[in-house]
């Protein structure tokens, strides 16, 4: 007996065995426009670029502008080099390093950027053309005008040129600053990152430096003469004061936090699992375009509330319980931190509610002590 087959999944054959997401109707070679195969490969079809895809919409390019101007205004005529973060193994999401984005808002994997305190202006290495990546994800930004325009910076080249430019800068004898901290990504913090590369590094049966450290090295051998400098105390300084737009989107992203929170409590009662109250939280957060969780969800309920950092998610809610969650999303690279405590049958005990009655008023009274120019630590004593 014939089996007849959808028309749709013959399509989705057709298209699986071009390994292409895209229909086929025209192949052309490396940009000319002309029909045919390059070494047996479709070439990617030309396709407007879309800059939300790898130039952040967080902001405008000016923003990124001043910000390397800042740099550059603290390194004189030094320059300033750093690294994007590499693409993620296998089938998992693209996040741009927190102080490349800081300085470019390019989210593509492997860029560098150069910012020249001398000349006074910057440069953006990339990947060349890869059509088989663009078959796969799409239009991507390649060296020449079209990036110089959506990103704002003066000069976007090939990787290739970089080991040139380094050499030059070592023949000069200039003054080369990079970050020596280990890159932070998503649901991480510099902490983090810095313990994880010591223990790494210090590991016995693993032994591997960080890639910041294994690019310093790189520089050294390149450039044995050129003093290099820690670039992150000047970026913490920058980073560690809000521009207007910044607090804009700290502001949204402590709202997807808040209206994330309270779904979960809507959808929390008792015999309900952790991860769902997780569930209903990461809604949230996708439909409002963040682009994952800014740490893992610490959800917990009974006797899973005294660990600070628990996450499994496998414990049921039960009558007379609390529940505890702080969880945030990291949306245009920026994360709030919120937590809350409720019942997780919605109606505090007496017990409960005079416990929580005495958090309340620590809290607001922490909250009315922050102002300009007060450590954290005397907020907390109470001597502000």
């Amino acid at each position: 007996m014939k089996r007849a087959y959808p028309v749709a999944v013959v399509a989705l054959l057709l298209l699986c065995a071009f390994d292409s997401p895209l229909a086929v109707s025209g192949f052309s070679r490396a940009g000319d426009g002309r029909s045919g195969r390059q070494g047996g490969v479709p070439a990617a079809p030309t396709v407007p670029l879309d800059a939300r895809v790898v130039f952040t919409d967080a902001f405008p390019p000016e923003e990124f502008a001043a910000r390397r101007a800042r740099v550059m205004e603290q390194i004189g005529e030094a320059v300033a080099i750093l690294q994007g973060a590499p693409e993620r193994p296998g089938e998992q999401p693209f996040r741009q390093n927190n102080n490349f984005f800081y300085v470019t808002g390019v989210e593509l994997p492997r860029a560098l950027v150069v910012i020249d305190g001398r000349a006074k202006r910057s440069t953006l290495y990339l990947q060349p053309r890869d059509q088989r990546r663009e078959r796969m994800y799409g239009p991507l930004l390649y060296p020449g005008d079209e990036a110089v325009r959506i990103t704002g910076i003066e000069s976007v080249v090939t990787r290739d040129e970089f080991q040139k430019a380094l050499a030059a800068f070592a023949r000069e004898r200039r003054t080369v600053y990079t970050t020596f901290r280990p890159e932070v990504l998503g649901s991480a913090s510099g902490s983090d990152t810095a313990a994880f590369a010591a223990n790494t590094a210090n590991d016995p049966w693993d032994g591997r430096p960080s890639r910041e450290a294994a690019f310093l090295q790189k520089l050294h051998t390149i450039a044995p003469q050129a003093e290099v400098r820690n670039l992150d105390p000047i970026l913490d300084r920058m980073r560690f004061i809000k521009s207007p737009r910044e607090i804009a989107v700290i502001k949204e992203a402590t709202r997807i936090a808040g209206e994330a929170i309270m779904e979960a409590m809507r959808e929390a009662k008792p015999g309900k699992y952790e991860h769902e109250l997780q569930a209903a939280a990461e809604y949230v957060y996708v439909k409002n375009g963040a682009q994952g969780p800014a740490y893992f969800a610490l959800i917990a309920t009974g006797p899973n509330t005294v660990y600070s950092h628990y996450h499994k998610g496998a414990a049921r809610l039960a009558d007379g319980d609390w529940v505890q969650i702080d969880w945030a999303p990291d949306y245009k690279y920026y994360v709030s931190d919120i937590t809350r405590v409720f019942p997780a049958n919605g109606r505090f005990t007496l017990f409960q509610r005079e416990f929580y009655s005495v958090y309340l008023q620590l809290y607001r009274s922490i909250v009315a002590s922050i102002r300009p120019h007060v450590a954290p630590r005397d907020c907390l004593e109470g001597r502000s």
